[in-house]
């Protein structure tokens, strides 16, 4: 807990610092962070200047789809919607028609759907005098970290960090490694049964988001975490999050969410529950609300709970959920940076 603390405030000096070296800064037009909102919003739509939009270079753009041209506007649409189909655009051709309704706010659902047609546009954005159906607003521009400079903040952020709580747990780090040099062969069946585990914590996930999705009537989709995780990867700060993510990283959460937070408590699988349900939520902090951090990002706390489950079944040995952790966070980069996601 001291720990986690001390880490709030050191990201909060080290963010402050970097944010005051204009190298490490970048301005986000209203246009570019309204990519982003799409990005994040399945069932969003959004129109811009077509000659701004194709101009335009922004990383989120992968995900984005335009579906035809409005009087000069690109209609933009988040890449997993596809309801728009045989409606909106019939035969690869834009229904202008459909759209006019759609901004004029007499149609509010998609297609055969029970999900609403979320409009998103800039505050200062000159929209057509047909749109005067309610929308998201965006207020740019805004001046935060560049990508790379965010991987470079986390990768400083735990090189600081990591040989505090190594130092502060260095009893419980020695005597586990001493443990685990016992297992010589045993370690290939261990890492093989934990990703097991993690798959089918995976497919569980899968299945609970697609559920409370309904429930909810949003949409499962990517968390903003793991936008920002593949934004990175493609970006210059590469190496940061390489090591970051897959050492470091890892490191930091199973001596923080397995080794202490177990510790706190007497009854292993109560430790089990808040340790799961914390490494969720230190996940899920930028989604925009509850149900949506529960849709997209129930992968974590299956996760934590995992890791969990194979940090008790090993004796309650940090290096078996870490062995897993760390092979699990290096695979799901490779199927990323290969295309085929995370």
């Amino acid at each position: 807990l001291i720990y986690l603390l001390m880490m709030n405030v050191v990201v909060a000096i080290f963010y402050v610092i970097f944010l005051s070296i204009p190298s490490f800064t970048v301005t986000y037009s209203e246009e570019e962070l309204l990519i982003e909102k799409l990005a994040m919003t399945e069932y969003g739509m959004v129109l811009m200047d077509e000659t701004v939009y194709l101009d335009m270079d922004h990383p989120y753009k992968i995900y984005i789809n335009q579906i035809g041209t409005y009087d000069n506007y690109a209609v933009l649409l988040n890449e997993s919607n596809t309801t728009y189909e045989d409606t909106l655009v019939v035969e690869e051709v834009l229904d202008e028609f459909y759209l006019e309704v759609i901004l004029s706010g007499l149609i509010t659902k998609w297609p055969d759907t029970e999900h609403d047609i979320i409009l998103i546009a800039g505050k200062d954005q000159v929209l057509p005098l047909i749109f005067t159906a309610d929308y998201i607003e965006i207020d740019g521009p805004i001046t935060d970290l560049s990508t790379p400079s965010f991987s470079f903040l986390n990768f400083v952020i735990y090189m600081v960090m990591l040989p505090l709580i190594v130092w502060m747990m260095k009893k419980e780090v020695i005597n586990d490694f001493t443990v685990a040099k016992t297992w010589k062969t045993s370690w290939i069946s261990i890492i093989l049964i934990g990703y097991v585990y993690l798959m089918l914590g995976n497919f569980i996930s899968n299945t609970l988001s697609q559920f409370l999705a309904n429930i909810f009537n949003i949409t499962s989709g990517e968390s903003v975490n793991q936008l920002s995780i593949q934004n990175a990867l493609n970006s210059n700060g590469l190496i940061f999050m390489l090591v970051s993510a897959v050492i470091l990283g890892p490191i930091v959460e199973e001596l923080v969410f397995r080794k202490a937070m177990f510790g706190l408590f007497k009854n292993d699988y109560v430790g089990l529950a808040v340790s799961s349900l914390t490494f969720g939520a230190i996940h899920l902090l930028g989604e925009s609300s509850i149900q949506t951090a529960l849709v997209n990002g129930l992968v974590y706390f299956v996760m934590g709970f995992v890791f969990g489950l194979i940090y008790i079944k090993n004796n309650k040995n940090l290096y078996a959920p870490l062995a897993v952790h760390i092979l699990s966070n290096l695979l799901s980069i490779i199927f990323i940076l290969s295309g085929l996601g995370g």
